[in-house]
């Protein structure tokens, strides 16, 4: 009776190990997906070991802004080298004179497993066709939380933006200390100007780009230190 009971609880054990693996690998999309399959709870891409989760899209809620529907943007994570990878947001974007689009992008970024992230960039290229005496303009302003207890590193910013008087189409940031998690919130905004001439603002996508290192060893030691330190408060728990 012992033997049997001890079979069924380590089938018991190997069903619900199973059945973990199963939703979270149901809830990862692989390389590429819509934010509207992304907008979803738990789901997520990646490649090269990162991972990238948390989506939303919100639009302004402005009567008059241009909508971008999650559905018509996709994402995919673009492998560019070892400890690098690329995010890549894709639309079909056209803004002519009097359209405006402002909407809030969030998620989340997660090193691949023992590394963290050293570096993080933005980038885009807009165009603009015909009168430009209306002040068009494209830019996003991206605000970053580094999430890792064993980092130091401060919130910091990305800009990119460009009008016809300036323009700015790169930014990227060091990150002084390393870290696993970055949360990323973005304020997209397109405007096609004033002008009573046609006018046309030409956006189809933007990247994020990103680069790991394996952290230092007094890093690891303190993770490893973490671990222990739950462990051995754990196994006092069970004695007392």
């Amino acid at each position: 009776m012992k033997s049997t009971a001890q079979f069924a609880l380590r089938g018991l054990a190997v069903t619900l190990c199973l059945l973990i693996a199963s939703a979270a690998q149901a809830g990862f999309l692989g390389a590429s997906a819509t934010l509207d399959q992304l907008s979803s709870p738990g789901m997520s891409i990646g490649a090269s070991g990162y991972t990238f989760t948390d989506f939303s899209l919100t639009n302004s809620a402005v009567p008059s802004n241009k909508d971008i529907d999650p559905e018509d943007m996709s994402v995919s994570v673009v492998p560019k080298g070892p400890g690098k990878v690329d995010l890549l947001f894709q639309f079909q974007g056209v803004w002519t004179e009097g359209d405006f689009t402002e909407l809030v992008l969030d998620f989340t970024a997660w090193a691949p497993d023992g590394q963290a992230i050293m570096s993080h960039g933005l980038s885009f290229g807009p165009s603009f066709i015909g009168d430009l005496s209306g002040s068009p303009y494209a830019t996003i302003n991206e605000t970053v939380m580094p999430m890792d207890p064993n980092s130091t590193q401060a919130p910091y910013t990305l800009v990119v933006f460009r009008d016809p008087q300036i323009t700015q189409l790169i930014d990227s940031q060091q990150v002084v200390t390393p870290a696993n998690k970055l949360v990323i919130s973005k304020d997209f905004q397109v405007y096609g100007g004033d002008s009573e001439e046609p006018t046309r603002v030409i956006l189809t996508d933007f990247r994020q780009s990103f680069m790991t290192v394996v952290p230092e060893p007094n890093t690891v030691v303190l993770l490893l230190t973490g671990v222990t330190g739950l462990g051995l408060t754990a196994a006092l728990r069970r004695r007392g």
